[in-house]
């Protein structure tokens, strides 16, 4: 008799721990599910995979002057996640985001502007731009 208890105790243990795993197996797939849904709508950007990707499909420099105002796109990457994501072309030069210059979020040279467009794709900001004497407001394309 004692061992019919203890084997209806060993299974109802058994039984209680495929039941957990069974919930944190469903947890695990809804956080991946939340997850890739989150790359796609950009926040992805954010993480150190992100940063990298955008920061490599996109070559800054200052556009020349005695203050840093803008920024120039000497190169970008064709089908890259800059060019994707804003449109960018090579020669925009880019003089802010948000509806804001670099001057008024403090930035100071090319590498604080490529973090702050970064930031921009991930949050949904536009840019602000010049491409070919016309200013531009470029939204991020999802």
């Amino acid at each position: 008799m004692r061992m019919a208890f203890s084997l209806v105790g060993i299974l109802v243990v058994i039984g209680i721990i495929v039941l957990l795993m069974n919930q944190s197996l469903s947890n695990v797939q809804t956080g991946l599910k939340a997850k890739k849904e989150l790359e796609q709508n950009g926040v992805g950007a954010l993480t150190r995979e992100g940063r990298e990707e955008a920061g490599k499909s996109i070559v800054l420099v200052p556009t020349p002057g005695s203050r840093f105002k803008s920024v120039t796109v000497e190169s970008i990457v064709p089908g890259g996640v800059m060019q994707k994501q804003f449109g960018l072309q090579a020669g925009d030069i880019i003089v802010g985001m948000g509806g804001n210059s670099w001057d008024t979020i403090s930035v100071t040279d090319a590498e604080d502007a490529t973090d702050k467009i970064i930031e921009a794709r991930a949050y949904g900001k536009t840019l602000s731009i010049q491409r070919a004497g016309q200013a531009m407001e470029l939204p991020v394309k999802k």
